[in-house]
């Protein structure tokens, strides 16, 4: 805090800032910092516009979370185990108020073998399918203005990492939501996949940070779960080959956020120089000119360079050969698929 208020002393560009907070959805983290450190610094202008793009992120936090806890008794209803892993139920769980997270959807994970039951639940409900994905596909509520994404995987089937929801169901925690339990991922389970979505979003646009936000949900967790079985976060992730994709989000919020980690975790992640490298390369732009825009997921199926660059990247990122094995396979798949419709063409 002492920083902060020494910074605002000199003079900021409020604009930039604002506009920069804005892109990497950490407003409403801004908004309490810049309170507690020196609130009299920030001009009204700024604090008015602040203001207005919070009362916006509310209403639409107010949204969504009635919708979530609308569908909760119709997903017990037909038997359908679901575990709603960001938005409101995060903001809840880590930082304790829902309104410091800025969410735009629902994102909700399921087993594979109830796709088809929560797509007849969700049509049934309003809901129109739109864009589909490897292993997602978004749900719209036109009269609502409410987004669904429903996953039955973490990771694209490039990103070569099958689910275990049967384990994060058995493993769930209840998070208390306007008076109503709503399941959760374990604070285990929950830091992983954190550091894996940060990880995924780094490898499948330009092997940058998107948002700041992920990272700042991985230190929130460290903050408000002292209680971590770190025993079992390191077994589930050498198990699942993610152990450098959990060192990466851990240096993360260490480096740039400052989050504690216990004194024989810190000393195994510093240990790992390829997630320290990576960690650099991916904060290599950060704030710079070519963060202010976000970038589209994935790239052109056939532009070369980026691919090679995706490549170079995830075999970083996974530290077992039959995870690059499987990699490689997929991408032959993918491969073979599009050479087949081109010819079909």
């Amino acid at each position: 805090m002492d920083r902060l208020a020494w910074l605002a002393e000199r003079g900021l560009d409020w604009d930039l800032l604002l506009s920069m907070a804005a892109k990497h959805r950490v407003l409403p983290l801004l908004r309490r910092g810049l309170h507690a450190a020196c609130p009299e610094a920030l001009p009204s202008g700024i604090r008015d516009k602040l203001e207005q793009r919070l009362a916006k992120s509310g209403r639409v936090n107010r949204a969504l979370t009635d919708e979530l806890l609308r569908l909760l008794p119709l997903f017990d209803a037909e038997a359908i185990p679901f575990l709603p892993y960001k938005g409101c139920v995060l903001a809840v769980s880590v930082y304790g108020d829902a309104g410091m997270r800025q969410t735009w959807d629902i994102d909700l994970l399921i087993d594979a073998t109830q796709l088809g039951k929560t797509r007849a639940l969700l049509l049934s409900q309003g809901y129109l399918p739109t864009k589909v994905f490897d292993r997602a596909q978004n749900f719209v509520h036109h009269e609502k203005n409410v987004e669904i994404d429903l996953h039955w995987a973490l990771t694209p089937l490039h990103f070569t990492l099958e689910p275990d929801f049967p384990g994060y169901w058995a493993r769930r925690e209840t998070v208390l939501l306007d008076g109503f339990q709503v399941p959760s991922l374990a604070g285990e389970d929950l830091l992983q996949v954190l550091c894996l979505q940060v990880a995924k979003d780094c490898w499948e646009r330009r092997q940058h940070i998107e948002y700041l936000a992920k990272v700042a949900d991985i230190a929130a967790v460290l903050n408000a779960r002292i209680d971590l079985d770190w025993a079992a976060i390191t077994e589930q992730s050498q198990r699942a080959g993610l152990r450098r994709v959990l060192h990466f989000g851990l240096l993360l919020a260490v480096q740039l956020l400052e989050a504690d980690l216990p004194a024989a975790v810190r000393a195994d992640v510093d240990a790992d120089m390829r997630a320290g490298a990576l960690v650099r390369q991916v904060c290599r732009q950060l704030f710079g000119e070519s963060d202010r825009a976000v970038a589209k997921p994935q790239g052109a199926p056939l532009d070369i360079p980026f691919r090679l660059r995706q490549l170079r990247f995830y075999l970083g990122l996974r530290e077992r050969p039959r995870d690059w094995l499987a990699h490689g396979i997929e991408i032959g798949r993918s491969a073979m698929r599009l050479l087949s419709g081109g010819r079909a063409a």
